[in-house]
């Protein structure tokens, strides 16, 4: 494809050095050539990640230019996972949905209207068979039972700090994502200048290994915390408009105190994977300009 990467983009790509960070002595002193004005924090994190990517509490990886050995951009990744809110407010109000239409269903003169209305479509010729009255005794009382069981489960775990949910969904969590402000002119003279840094080794180095991740241990999500305190909220249209990450109401993360007030974003791997080869096909093709990363 006349838009895809030609050769000379690919052979540079391959030859970019993507490595964790304790895996040469030499990016010690390689961190104290990485430079963010953005986000002063992300640098501080970097020079404190050694010891936590030595004992594999979070992974953090370096992204190198092959001739100067200069840190183009860094990021982490942790395992993680991602749940939906309380159940048992959720199996609650189904009950009291089931108790009305049960209600309904049994004639009973104070049953709700919409119940009445929605019992109607179930009638032949006029009357409600047994079977449908049946039906909705039995999703009456299987509601009521797990409400039983969420109320036991939760007085009977030993770890009184278990929270219940829904439903949980395995995640990798892209804990760190910053460019090398001191890197602008090695990417500007390389044969990828013509699309971002961050987007490019996004798609090509860090989507990569999560998939290969999840090949080992399922994952559904990758989701990240966009720390923007702007009024434009330029980081997280970023993470949206560039990486297709979004905010869902429907999800939970857990959020630790040091990522305070940043927004929780998320996307679905398989999702991610179909932006990924959009990107790499469409590589070439002419973009309209648009406002980078402030802290990619």
């Amino acid at each position: 494809m006349l838009d895809s990467m030609n050769e000379e983009q690919v052979a540079y790509l391959s030859s970019l050095i993507c490595q964790r960070l304790h895996a040469a002595i030499e990016n010690r002193n390689l961190i104290g050539f990485f430079v963010n004005h953005n986000n002063d924090g992300l640098v501080r994190d970097l020079h404190l990640g050694w010891k936590q990517d030595q004992n594999g509490e979070t992974a953090y990886y370096v992204v190198k230019d092959p001739q100067t050995h200069m840190i183009l951009l860094y990021f982490s990744l942790r395992c993680g996972s991602l749940h939906t809110p309380d159940p048992y407010q959720r199996y609650q109000a189904d009950f009291k949905k089931a108790e009305a239409l049960y209600d309904a269903a049994l004639g009973k003169k104070d049953a709700r209207k919409w119940a009445l209305e929605r019992i109607e479509g179930y009638k032949e010729n006029g009357v409600l068979p047994q079977r449908i009255i049946d039906k909705f005794r039995k999703q009456r009382d299987d509601l009521k039972a797990m409400l039983k069981a969420l109320k036991r489960d939760h007085g009977s775990d030993p770890s009184q700090n278990t929270v219940q949910t829904l439903e949980n969904f395995s995640g990798v969590e892209m804990v760190h994502f910053c460019k090398n402000e001191l890197a602008k002119n090695i990417w500007e003279n390389s044969p990828l200048k013509n699309r971002p840094l961050g987007e490019t080794l996004f798609w090509c180095f860090i989507l990569p290994i999560i998939q290969e991740t999840s090949r080992m241990v399922g994952c559904k999500y990758v989701y990240l915390f966009a720390a923007d305190s702007s009024k434009e909220q330029s980081l997280v249209a970023y993470y949206r408009d560039c990486l297709h990450f979004e905010i869902r109401e429907d999800l939970c993360a857990q959020k630790p105190a040091y990522d305070v007030c940043c927004a929780s974003m998320c996307q679905e791997l398989k999702v991610l994977e179909r932006y990924q080869t959009d990107f790499i096909n469409c590589f070439n093709r002419p973009r309209p300009p648009k406002d980078e990363n402030p802290q990619e």
